[in-house]
């Protein structure tokens, strides 16, 4: 599978749904889904297979069910230019076909699977909505006495013959209506709604392509015409390439037989099946043009390959497709091989997302492992897979129809930073679903949008999920594991308030092999420092961003101000510096600068005493003198700590109270006035009395 160092990728999982009766009972469908669902994961965990099986060349085989391919030994087949070759989704072979005879699995001549119309251009898929229904294209370039074209096409049904398969009755060899003078190779791409096919070739005579959709009603015989620039080969026998990028918007097509090959390239609306030549063109090497022989796209569609023969020498030149104007395109052109054997070199991706190149009459196939990615980095590696013993490569590999596909690519690996996603999928998808791994960031472990981003709030490894669904309902989930590198995590502290002249210096912690930059976000002044600590008396934001040796960033803020000193004073007060032996007094403490940030400490004869806040209740005895001293947490005082007033307490004593009356007389006449004497003890200071009679 592509990036099979890197990503797991499972086909084919439905979307599995639990219906029950009534009550909580599961009913009957659930254990019917469940067990299809088990199906399906095991017996299908590694689908699309369908391309995993090449037949080609000199009775040449490769076996794409191993990593790397390995060679077979029983091809039946000697062909000279692209054939086909299709197995099922387990990567078993079902037929190959050189465009004459059709083979079976056991290698033998498929059931009426013989004299096809073709001449080195075969195509074959599976009939949309159909599971064993299978077209196969041919263009016929020969006859006797008069040479014949057209495109043809036959239908296999792999059903016939025991499930060896046979080209059905009556549909052998059934000519294309409007396609009589196709030449060369012919090609197919899938339809926008991902469940048809376009089938396109070139029409020699009128100079055109002519694109015909195949759905599951069969061929549409009104074909697309779209315009040509190609030159016609001047031989009888001249042939065409044509190549269709991955993700159905691009083409190229090479004409052959001409007095020096050129290369077509153009776009391509998988919705319309229209083709749009932009230019064309023919590799340089020196000032010397070269003449071109296959082309194919890279996996992602973002870069084409060439190849030319060099007099003795064949090169193989890449182009970047994002420039569309010709001579930006040309000004593009890298070689990415040279001094290859000469011959005609044929490009084909393969089920790996490598691709492979072929040269007539070689033992092995050439690679370039990395076919996205631009220049040498694309890592073309010459002879690396060895053909079985006694087996030889031709001109041509097998095509194939774009097969689902389904990548993750992750930007990023750091914590606490986003991770950006972004995917490589084929067809376009109808939905998909991301699972990034870390169960305990909650719903933001979930996303259903194209390109999201992830942040991990942890180092480690995680798994992340895609999961896609197609318009034609297939599904596909691929799995890659990210690993997320620790980030340094710097702590400024708690926002700080100091005084002129005074500085604050702020501490991000020691970090073994870490870089540090200050910055100061109020005036938006980067890189004021470098250093693990950072001393200043300027009020402002400041942010510290802490890199590691594994390139990962932690950063934190923090907020610096400038206050205006302010002096520190308490006084203290009380209702009365007399009482009485045995009161409690109220002392309270009104201290300046007035806040939240203000400490107390009372004193009684130069004893601590007392809670530490503004109100301090004491029962003094006589001669107390009580102080209180506050201390303020702002940072912007001067006499701090500052000393209360001193108190000093009279108590007096208590005293026992006691009162009598004398009279002038006890006995009188009525009228005559009596005068009543109080003799009080221990009055005090101005004693108030109050005299009755009769309680009244």
């Amino acid at each position: 599978m592509m990036q099979q160092d890197a990503q797991r990728f499972r086909f084919g999982a439905p979307w599995l749904i639990l219906r029950t009766t009534s009550g909580n009972r599961p009913g009957i469908w659930f254990f019917i889904l469940l067990v299809l669902a088990f199906c399906q994961g095991t017996q299908q965990g590694y689908a699309q297979g369908e391309w995993n099986n090449w037949y080609f060349g000199v009775h040449a085989a490769l076996d794409f069910n191993t990593v790397p391919p390995s060679g077979l030994p029983n091809s039946a087949m000697n062909v000279a230019w692209s054939p086909v070759s299709v197995s099922d989704s387990l990567g078993q072979l079902l037929f190959y076909s050189d465009g004459f005879t059709i083979y079976n699995h056991n290698h033998q001549m498929m059931s009426n699977g013989y004299m096809l119309f073709g001449a080195g251009g075969v195509f074959a898929f599976k009939e949309p909505g159909q599971d064993s229904i299978f077209y196969i294209f041919t263009v016929k370039s020969y006859g006797t006495p008069v040479i014949t074209y057209g495109l043809y096409y036959s239908l296999i049904n792999m059903k016939l013959d025991g499930g060896l398969g046979g080209v059905i009755p009556g549909y052998k060899n059934i000519p294309v209506t409007g396609a009589e003078d196709a030449r060369g190779e012919t090609f197919g791409v899938r339809h926008h709604n991902n469940k048809d096919v376009w089938i396109v070739a070139r029409q020699f005579s009128s100079n055109q392509y002519t694109s015909y959709l195949i759905s599951s009603s069969g061929i549409n015989l009104s074909p697309v015409l779209s315009p040509c620039f190609l030159p016609n080969s001047i031989f009888v026998n001249g042939s065409m390439q044509i190549k269709l990028s991955q993700d159905g918007t691009k083409f190229c097509a090479i004409v052959t037989g001409s007095p020096l090959n050129v290369v077509e390239l153009g776009n391509f609306n998988s919705l319309t099946g229209e083709l749009t030549p932009l230019f064309n063109f023919r590799p340089v090497q020196g000032a010397i043009s070269q003449s071109p022989i296959h082309c194919e796209f890279s996996p992602d569609s973002k870069l084409l390959y060439v190849t030319g023969p060099n007099y003795a020498a064949g090169d193989i030149y890449q182009y970047d497709l994002a420039m569309t104007d010709s001579a930006h395109f040309m000004q593009s052109q890298i070689v990415v091989a040279s001094m290859t054997p000469m011959g005609s070199d044929a490009l084909q991706i393969g089920p790996d997302g490598k691709i492979y190149q072929s040269v007539s009459s070689k033992d092995s196939l050439s690679i370039i492992n990395n076919p996205n990615t631009r220049g040498a980095g694309c890592n073309f590696q010459s002879n690396a897979v060895s053909l079985y013993n006694g087996t030889t490569c031709h001109d041509g590999l097998p095509q194939f129809l774009q097969k689902y596909k389904a990548y993750i690519h992750p930007t990023g690996n750091c914590q606490q930073y986003p991770v950006q996603f972004s995917t490589d999928i084929w067809p376009s998808p109808d939905s998909i679903r991301w699972n990034f791994g870390e169960p305990g960031s909650g719903p933001a472990n979930f996303s259903t949008v194209a390109n999201p981003a992830h942040s991990y709030s942890s180092p480690g490894n995680y798994t992340v999920e895609l999961y896609v669904r197609h318009n034609d309902n297939h599904t596909d989930t691929t799995w890659q594991t990210i690993t997320i590198q620790p980030a340094p995590q710097p702590v400024l502290g708690p926002d700080q308030t100091i005084c002129t002249p005074q500085t604050a210096t702020f501490d991000a912690g020691a970090c073994t092999g870490c870089t540090y930059q200050w910055d100061d976000l109020t005036n938006m002044i980067m890189n004021i420092g470098s250093g693990q600590t950072y001393t200043t008396g300027t009020a402002g934001l400041y942010r510290v961003n802490v890199t590691g040796p594994n390139g990962c960033t932690g950063r934190d803020t923090v907020q610096l101000s400038i206050g205006t000193p302010v002096a520190v004073s308490v006084t203290i007060a009380t209702g009365s510096t007399i009482v009485c032996n045995g009161d409690q007094v109220t002392f309270t403490a009104t201290g300046q600068p007035a806040g939240n940030s203000l400490s107390y400490q009372w004193k009684v004869n130069g004893i601590n005493s007392g809670p530490n806040n503004s109100v301090f209740n004491y029962t003094p005895v006589n001669g107390d003198c009580i102080v209180c001293s506050m201390t303020s947490n702002d940072a912007c005082t001067t006499g701090n700590p500052a000393t209360s007033n001193q108190i000093c307490m009279t108590v007096n004593q208590l005293y026992p109270v006691s009162l009598s009356i004398s009279s002038t007389s006890t006995h009188t006449c009525a009228g005559t006035p009596v005068t009543f004497n109080a003799f009080p003890t221990n009055p005090g200071n101005n004693p108030v009395y109050l005299w009755k009679v009769n309680g009244v």
